[in-house]
């Protein structure tokens, strides 16, 4: 009997300690504030509701919100605020960016009214898209003096008829192989190229590509228009940013008429810094806008392979040594590059491959260099030669080429 006593106290204290555990999860006043999406024509002024609506379980006062946003500025921009209907007895002021609005009043809001204010945007008379309103999730909506326990938000739009300003970018995903030892990385240059959707319908006849990437681990050397574009880059502007990075605009004109996609719109030469470690990256902040006046504006999809740098120590190592020299090659046998070191020569230095006939194929001058491995190359047996002109010194040594 006291057995089953016991019981019975433990199922009825389990049960009230989860109908409370289930009340507490219940009593929330929950704040859901959305933007509304709406049609506009390129140029017009529109009106775009803030909609909300409001769970209540427990006393609130909410006479005060903060509201923050994100737009995108090229499009549209906001140039008046109306708290009509739910802001009785609130005033209220904007930004200096006009990135949001702060309300306070002196009584509570009319919360029967689904509006919880109203943003006028001028609309560019070249957006032929949509454009962006994002909410900043940085910023508190209410403080806590409201008694509001959970806020959802959710992002809007304004769009028009058509999308002939939207652009779609893509780079592909790459892998930067190299070589390294100790704690000093290879350095592997490599062409990434931007490849663009049909541009025709924005009417580009010029533009400005603009992206970040990471500086620690990539270097990148200019831009290349890509051979089917038709275009002319015109100039390349690069600024450091915090944390290593660095933002570029590339700016480009057409040929003749308008920018066509469809293929490489541009390559972008970088050096990759290869070390012991696989480092993966991709571009950010991706966009292409048109700058000249009559063109069509949108949105920028950007669709981003990733930039794997992949090293690995030496394999293998040929060394060949003279008097006072040393000519060192890695990884061998090689697949798609290979570093080739040549060290002790005095003045001019001239470095080759032949094949085993002993017939030059490639040359360069200098010391080092991390060679690629022509595609049309067959595997086998080469050999390396390194020459001083002033020395009258050479020193060869045995290159495996594999596939």
């Amino acid at each position: 009997m006291a057995k089953n006593m016991r019981l019975l106290i433990r199922v009825v204290l389990m049960t009230l300690f989860l109908v409370s555990s289930a009340e507490s999860v219940k009593a929330q006043n929950v704040f859901h504030i959305r933007f509304d999406t709406v049609t506009a024509k390129a140029g017009d002024t529109v009106a775009v509701n803030v909609y909300y609506s409001f769970t209540s379980t427990h006393a609130h006062t909410i006479n005060y919100f903060q509201a923050r946003f994100s737009y995108d500025t090229t499009e549209i921009y906001p140039v008046e605020y109306d708290l009509a209907g739910t802001a009785s007895g609130m005033f209220f002021d904007t930004t200096s960016s006009h990135l949001g609005i702060t309300a306070r009043g002196q009584s509570e809001i009319d919360l029967s009214n689904p509006v919880l204010f109203r943003i006028k945007f001028r609309v560019n008379h070249q957006l032929a898209d949509t454009a962006f309103i994002h909410w900043d999730s940085s910023f508190v909506l209410f403080d806590a003096s409201e008694n509001v326990d959970q806020v959802t938000t959710q992002d809007g739009w304004i769009r028009t008829a058509t999308a002939a300003g939207h652009v779609v970018l893509t780079t592909p995903s790459v892998d930067v192989k190299g070589v390294t030892q100790g704690y000093s990385p290879d350095s592997v240059p490599f062409r990434l190229p931007v490849i663009a959707s049909n541009l025709s319908g924005a009417r580009m006849r010029s533009a400005v590509l603009s992206f970040t990437y990471d500086s620690t681990v990539l270097s990148l050397s200019g831009a290349l228009a890509g051979k089917a574009a038709e275009l002319v880059v015109d100039s390349m502007h690069s600024t450091a940013l915090m944390g290593g990075r660095r933002a570029v605009s590339i700016s480009v004109h057409a040929v003749s008429d308008v920018l066509f996609g469809g293929d490489t719109l541009i390559a972008l030469p970088f050096v990759g810094l290869v070390g012991l470690d696989t480092v993966c990256e991709t571009l950010s902040d991706v966009s292409l806008r048109p700058t000249n006046s009559d063109a069509l504006i949108g949105n920028t999809v950007y669709t981003a392979g990733s930039i794997c740098l992949k090293g690995s120590a030496p394999s293998s190592v040929a060394i060949e040594e003279g008097q006072s020299t040393k000519l060192e090659i890695y990884p061998n046998p090689a697949t798609s590059s290979v570093r080739i070191e040549a060290s002790g020569f005095e003045g001019m230095l001239t470095i080759g491959v032949f094949d085993v006939l002993g017939r030059p194929l490639y040359s360069w001058d200098g010391t080092s260099t991390t060679w690629q491995v022509p595609a049309d190359l067959s595997p086998g047996v080469y050999q390396v030669i390194a020459e001083s002109g002033s020395q009258h010194e050479r020193i060869r040594a045995m290159l495996v080429i594999e596939r």
